[in-house]
This record gives structure tokens, C-alpha cells and sequence, in this order.
């Protein structure tokens, strides 16, 4: 008998979608798709292979948090253990293997498992430059957990329990070019500069993390992040990349690790440092005007995240 349910949210992945399902079903046949109202093939594909399709519907004050959460609450998952599997992701044999074997025999203080997310990066695998191993909570025990309510970066929260690690792979293997990568971060990079912002002058509703209890591979990285912040701006960004591409060996992976660096920790964190200033030249610091004014351009309510 099963023992772990697995949801996929989705938002027009019929690129992704099939492959995903693939690798769900060969761990559980409780398979969840979480959609937003797809307008191309998602929907189709995963009710033709099998899936139970919920649909939530993404609001101005959405987030991927929130969306995890509407499912956690939702979904009558029929198993005691949940894992979140995104589209563009699929599971190592390894991971299977591992989930069949040990996730039955877990002792009742066990409410959430870490595991390796295995990033690619124009289909090749990132080792180097900080990008692997990255450590995240992607199991948890139904109603011992919940999503924090975060606008990006956000990590599970353990209600009750404790937290343990699994060294085996989760990959993200994104099949999109890099234009469309491009765009994606892009837009991503707003929601950055938002929250580089809340952490200068508290524009958002984000809870102190002092008061959570995260894993501590989701500490690790808020601290860092925090630090990060307080750097000046775009010197920030040009730190981030030497230090991710020499000190830790991200020219290792080739032309693929170099572009992985530099759009990643150079281009992208210079973006959203530039939306800052662009949004303080037009608002200066005043939080409600801040906030009518990314409600305005990008549609997203800072006050509800």
C-alpha cells in the first residue's frame, strides 16, 4: 500500500508535464496535478495519463506558497506522507528507491524529509558553483507542515517534529530555451527586488524567521540571503559571482557553468537591484506608495504576502 501522495502544481507546462507524471507514477499511484487554469495542453495530458486534477486560481496576491498551502488543505491526499514534485522535475532512480524502502519504516517524530535538488542548466548537470548540493524539504508528513508564507524562496515550516535529511537526487531539468529562461527570471527579479526592499524598510507581512521552525539547510540560505541584502547594490551582485564561479568552482561545468553564473548571480541580481532603484526613484521610500505602484506595474499585492 502507498504511503506517500505526490502533487504537481502547474501553470502551462505541456512541455514538462508528461515526464513528470512519469517519474510520480513510478513511485505512487496517488498523483495530484494543481493547475492554474492552463491554457494549453497541461489539463489534458494529465487527466489522459491518470492524474487527479485540482484547479486554484492564481489572484494578485498569490504566490507559490500560497498555492502549496491551498493544496495542503484541499486536497484529500489518501496517504500519510505528501511530497511537492514540480513539472520541470523528475525523480533518480536512487530517491525511488530509497522512499520505497525507508519512508514506511520512519519513526512518528519524523514530520518532514530534506533532500538533493539536482540542478540543469541548458540540459547540463550543475556540480559546481555552490549549485549542488542544494538541500530542501520536499517530503512531508500530512499536517505536520505547512509552506511559509514567503513571496519567493520559500521553505517549509514544521509544525511539529523533526526534520531529516536523505542524500539522494531530485532534478530540475528545465526543457525551455534560453530566451524563455530569460523572460521567466526577468519577471522573478521583481518579485527579488520586493523582498530585497522588505528587508530594508518592511514593506511586506513576512514573519520574523526567529519564530519559525525551519530545517537547517533553509536557515542557512535566509541568512545568507540576509547578508546579501545588506551589501551595496550592484557590488553585491559582482561579489556573488566571483565568488560562485572562482571560489566555488563554477568555471568547472564549462560554457554552460559560465553562463549559469553570470546569469544567475551577475545578470539576474543586477536586474532587480536596478528595479529597486527604479522603484525608489519613483517612490522614494514610502511603503504605500511602493505598494500601489507594484500593484500597478506587476500586478502583485505586497501587503498579502
Amino acid at each position: 500500500m502507498d504511503c506517500l501522495s505526490i502533487f504537481i502544481p502547474t501553470f502551462n507546462e505541456e512541455i514538462h508535464i508528461e515526464r513528470a507524471l512519469k517519474s510520480a507514477f513510478s513511485l505512487t499511484k496517488n498523483v495530484f496535478v494543481i493547475d492554474s487554469y492552463s491554457t494549453d495542453k497541461t489539463v489534458e495530458i494529465a487527466e489522459r495519463m491518470g492524474a487527479k486534477v485540482y484547479q486554484y486560481k492564481w489572484e494578485a496576491d498569490s504566490n507559490w506558497a500560497k498555492k502549496f498551502n491551498w493544496t495542503l488543505d484541499n486536497v484529500p491526499f489518501p496517504t500519510p506522507w505528501v511530497m511537492r514534485h514540480d513539472a520541470d522535475e523528475y525523480l533518480t532512480k536512487e530517491l525511488i528507491e530509497k522512499v520505497k524502502k525507508d519512508l514506511p519504516q520512519l519513526p512518528e517524530d519524523v514530520s518532514a524529509i530534506s533532500i538533493n535538488r539536482r540542478e540543469y542548466f541548458m540540459r547540463r548537470w550543475m556540480k559546481h558553483g555552490g549549485a549542488y548540493p542544494k538541500a530542501m524539504v520536499r517530503i512531508i508528513r500530512k499536517g505536520k507542515a505547512h509552506f511559509e508564507a514567503r513571496m519567493i524562496d520559500e521553505h517549509v515550516e514544521i509544525k511539529d517534529g523533526k526534520s531529516i535529511y536523505w542524500n539522494v537526487d531530485l532534478c530540475d531539468d528545465k526543457i525551455i530555451s534560453l530566451t524563455k529562461w530569460i523572460a521567466a527570471h526577468n519577471m522573478h527579479a521583481v518579485k527579488e527586488a520586493i523582498v530585497l526592499i522588505d528587508n530594508e524598510i518592511g514593506l511586506t507581512n513576512n514573519e520574523d524567521d526567529l519564530h519559525k521552525n525551519l530545517d537547517k539547510a533553509a536557515l542557512k540560505k535566509r541568512r545568507k540571503k540576509g547578508f546579501y541584502g545588506k551589501l551595496p547594490y550592484f557590488w553585491r551582485a559582482w561579489a556573488f559571482f566571483i565568488y560562485r564561479y572562482i571560489f566555488q568552482f563554477g568555471f568547472l561545468d564549462g560554457v554552460e557553468g559560465f553562463l549559469y553564473c553570470f546569469l544567475q548571480c551577475l545578470w539576474y541580481r543586477n536586474i532587480a537591484d536596478a528595479k529597486i532603484i527604479e522603484a525608489y526613484r519613483i517612490c522614494g521610500k514610502n511603503k504605500e506608495k511602493l505598494t500601489e505602484y507594484f500593484m500597478k506595474e506587476y500586478n502583485i499585492d505586497c501587503t498579502k504576502q
